[in-house]
C-alpha cells in the first residue's frame, strides 16, 4: 500500500502563501524603488529646483538642464526680496514633475515706492501719523523763522512734496519757528572828540558803539596840530548804534 502523503494543515499554508507574498511583493518595491524608479524618474520625472530669491537668469540655468521651463504669474513690491528676484515659485521645491513642467514664479518689485505727501500746515503729531500710514518715518526735525506760518506747523519736507521715495526712507521736516523777534532799533548820543587824537577819538567811539569814519586832513596853522578839529555827526547827536563818525583832523603838512 502506497505510502500515505501527509497533508500541510490548512492554517499552515495561508500562512506560507502570506509570507510568499510579502517577500515577493518586497521585492517587487524594492526593485522598483532603487532600481525601475530612479530609471523612470532620471528619463521623464525631474525634481524641482529652489529658484526662490534667484534672478530669472540664474533661475533658467537651473531649469533648463532638468528640462524645465518658467512662467512670470506676477510682479509684487517686496521689502525682503531684489527686485528682479523670484520670491514665490510653484511647483515648491524638491516636488517631482514631468520634464517640460512649467514652474510658476513671482517676482519682486522690490521695496515699494511712496510719494510724499503735502505735510505743509499740519503739526508734528499729524505728520508723523500720516508718514507712518505711508510706511516713512522722521529722520531730522529743523526748525526756521517764517511770518506767515505759525510756530510749530510743518512748513516742508526734504525731499519735497510728490517726490516718489522707498517705503521705509527717513524724511526731514522743516517746521516754523514763528515770527521772528522785532530787532530793537538801538541808539545812542554821539560824543564829543574834538581836540582828541586819532587814537583817543576812535576809542571813545568805540565804547559808545560808533565807529571811526573818513579822516579828512588839513593843515590849519592856526589850531594845534594833531587833533581833531571837527566831526559829523556833531556831539550830542542821536544816531544809530554802529554808525560812523567821520572828522577832520589838522596836521602838519608833510
Amino acid at each position: 500500500m502506497a505510502e500515505e502523503i501527509k497533508q500541510v494543515p490548512k492554517g499552515v499554508s495561508v500562512l506560507i502563501v502570506i509570507l510568499i507574498s510579502l517577500i515577493i511583493s518586497f521585492c517587487v518595491t524594492f526593485f522598483s524603488y532603487f532600481y525601475l524608479f530612479p530609471i523612470l524618474e532620471k528619463n521623464t520625472y525631474v525634481r524641482v529646483p529652489d529658484i526662490r530669491n534667484l534672478p530669472l537668469s540664474e533661475a533658467a540655468r537651473k531649469l533648463e538642464p532638468l528640462g524645465l521651463r518658467y512662467e512670470v504669474l506676477e510682479e509684487i513690491p517686496s521689502s525682503t526680496v531684489a527686485s528682479g528676484a523670484i520670491i514665490e515659485q510653484y511647483p515648491v521645491p524638491k516636488t517631482v514633475v514631468k520634464k517640460n513642467t512649467e514652474v510658476i514664479v513671482v517676482l519682486s518689485k522690490g521695496v515699494p515706492l511712496v510719494k510724499i505727501p503735502e505735510l505743509k500746515g499740519k503739526t508734528i503729531e499729524e505728520a508723523k501719523k500720516i508718514l507712518s500710514e505711508l510706511g516713512l518715518v522722521i529722520n531730522e526735525i529743523k526748525e526756521i523763522e517764517k511770518e506767515d506760518v505759525d510756530k510749530g506747523l510743518v512748513i516742508e519736507t526734504e525731499p519735497t512734496v510728490g517726490i516718489e521715495v522707498k517705503k521705509f526712507s527717513p524724511i526731514n521736516i522743516i517746521i516754523s519757528k514763528g515770527k521772528p523777534p522785532k530787532q530793537e532799533v538801538k541808539k545812542v548820543i554821539v560824543p564829543n572828540i574834538l581836540g582828541k587824537s586819532l587814537i583817543e577819538a576812535k576809542k571813545i567811539l568805540e565804547s559808545k558803539g560808533l565807529k571811526l569814519g573818513n579822516i579828512k586832513k588839513v593843515c590849519d596853522e592856526d589850531k594845534e596840530f594833531d587833533i581833531i578839529i571837527s566831526q559829523t555827526p556833531s556831539a550830542g547827536r542821536e544816531v544809530l548804534y554802529g554808525s560812523k563818525v567821520n572828522v577832520v583832523y589838522n596836521t602838519e603838512l608833510e
